[in-house]
């Protein structure tokens, strides 16, 4: 879930519609990260999938935007503005599209903060410098010449030259050394699009450091050793989806790429594969988050595996801010947002997002929100429950059709409740029925605007007259049976001496009738019951003579 790279460090989770391109959010004053340009064959979603989560999550990042065009929440310390995290907004932001002017300021605010992100003072972050290069790249510029600083030759000059270490990346700083496989990733992609000599071996390191099993570890051997690929060395850590879905990114994004790279790619999505869990979303040390699934459920689109990024982005739904009114909570001004978890939506639900937690969901919308794009559409609603439910009660509602992870408002008349549908689209819920019986509007609303209704009938508890003839009946002759007090078009079934004898439906008056032969002498019971034989009965006894 949140992998860091300290005084150049940051985390990766970032993806797109139309560009191949992946985040680093930031982990400190001195934080950075590297993140990949647009793919010269961009990969879309099906057309089958439903753009309004994507859409959502991209209105309220770029909402976020302060007036310098970045990101700034509450670290904690005070007021903190987050560039790292920042471009991350931007590059998904650029991935949804149609959100020219919030990237062009975000790029703007880049520029008046460059310095202090990529080093300055005699520090040099690989990974900013790398993010930094690859933003500009993303907007359609030139990384060597659009900011003040060549952001190209700054990257070369963190590229070693000496064998056995020829290629890798490595920081400047007082700090210490924090770069590893997440900034070489996206330098290796930065310096191919700028045509750099050392784009070669920076690239070779690279696939070096993927494993066997077909992930790519996320820490280089130490420097000074022998062996420098991830076969010589044991990784350090255990693997993660998130370092490899972004080589799957970046280098798919490479154009004409070698055998070498087309065989990587393929060794890391099917390992990615076997990562996904049932429910469509993956783990990082065991937790399920948004992040690692959004960043994995967009590498898998980009390979082509619509179906995989398709479960993984009805997860991220499942965790998005949607309200539908009435089914309103503390979320409402922040619709569209993506928590971390469902603990964090949970609790966003009851007191909304907070400036201690607000950081966290803004990491969490810019990484999940490319990944969004596959979210599937829904079919056509199909809703069921109970002709009849107990008035101050509750009602058991099925619906089916709904697309996973979509939100849903249930209504049973004045009363609702809020669901998510699950990964086959289908929502359940019990929901209070109001005391005074009377027919019930129910109905069912998801965030995509997919709906259905029915009634239902709610009735209380309540003693049913039964009338027979008072005078003794006589052997073989006809009782005539009357129940009344029940609702109309209830169902009713009469017993006389414990033996049902009739059963059926009362009529527009909620009255039932029924005309039985009795022919055995004796005290005789009947007794009458409605659709809750223990709440709605009623008896009554007359004789029978010779």
């Amino acid at each position: 879930m949140s992998h860091s790279l300290r005084s150049p460090g940051a985390r990766v989770r970032r993806a797109g519609v139309a560009a191949v391109a992946a985040s680093v959010a930031l982990t400190g004053a001195l934080a950075g990260g590297v993140i990949a340009p647009a793919s010269a064959d961009p990969v879309t979603p099906p057309s089958s999938a439903d753009p309004g989560p994507a859409a959502a999550a991209a209105g309220w990042l770029a909402g976020e935007l302060d007036d310098d065009g970045l990101l700034t929440y509450d670290s904690g310390f005070g007021d903190f503005t987050d560039v790292g995290l920042s471009l991350d907004a931007g590059f998904a932001l650029s991935a949804a599209g149609g959100r020219t002017g919030a990237v062009a300021s975000i790029l703007a605010g880049l520029e008046s903060s460059l310095d202090s992100y990529i080093g300055e003072d005699g520090e040099e972050y690989a990974g900013a410098t790398a993010k930094a290069a690859a933003f500009v790249q993303e907007t359609g510029n030139d990384a060597a010449t659009e900011l003040p600083v060549d952001l190209v030759e700054r990257l070369e000059g963190r590229v070693l030259t000496e064998s056995p270490v020829t290629g890798r990346l490595a920081d400047q700083s007082q700090w210490g050394d924090y770069a590893n496989t997440i900034g070489q990733i996206f330098a290796a992609r930065v310096l191919t699009t700028a045509g750099s000599d050392l784009a070669d071996e920076v690239t070779g390191f690279l696939l070096d450091q993927q494993c066997e099993a077909g992930y790519f570890r996320l820490y280089f051997a130490d420097p000074d050793a022998a062996g420098q690929t991830c076969d010589d060395a044991p990784p350090a850590g255990a693997p993660t989806a998130d370092t490899t879905a972004l080589a799957v990114l970046q280098l798919s994004a490479i154009e004409e790429p070698t055998t070498e790279v087309v065989e990587a790619i393929d060794d890391a999505v099917a390992w990615m594969l076997t990562q996904q869990r049932a429910g469509g979303g993956f783990h990082d040390n065991g937790v399920l988050n948004a992040n690692t699934t959004g960043l994995a459920g967009w590498a898998l689109g980009v390979a082509g595996e619509d179906a995989a990024a398709g479960r993984a982005a009805g997860v991220l739904r499942a965790l998005q801010a949607a309200t539908i009114p009435p089914c309103t909570d503390a979320l409402e001004p922040d619709r569209g947002a993506v928590a971390l978890d469902p603990a964090a939506l949970a609790a966003g639900r009851k007191d909304g997002i907070t400036p201690a937690t607000r950081g966290q969901w803004l990491r969490a919308t810019a990484q999940a929100l490319p990944a969004l794009a596959w979210a599937p559409s829904g079919r056509t609603v199909s809703l069921r429950v109970p002709e009849w439910a107990r008035a101050g009660r509750t009602v058991a509602v099925r619906a089916t059709g709904f697309a996973p992870g979509e939100t849903v408002c249930v209504q049973v008349g004045a009363r609702e409740r809020q669901v998510t549908a699950t990964v086959g689209g289908v929502v359940r819920a019990v929901v209070p029925v109001q005391a005074k019986p009377a027919r019930r509007i129910v109905r069912v609303v998801g965030d995509s605007g997919a709906q259905a209704q029915t009634r239902v009938k709610a009735i209380k508890a309540k003693k049913l007259r039964v009338q027979v003839a008072k005078r003794p009946l006589r052997a073989g002759a006809v009782q005539r049976i009357v129940v009344r007090g029940l609702a109309a078009g209830e169902p009713v079934r009469v017993f006389v001496r414990g033996k049902r004898v009739a059963a059926g439906e009362t009529g527009p008056k909620g009255a039932f009738q029924k005309r039985v032969r009795i022919r055995k002498t004796g005290p005789a019971r009947v007794r009458a019951v409605g659709q809750f034989p223990k709440l709605r009965r009623g008896a009554a006894a007359f004789r029978v003579v010779r």
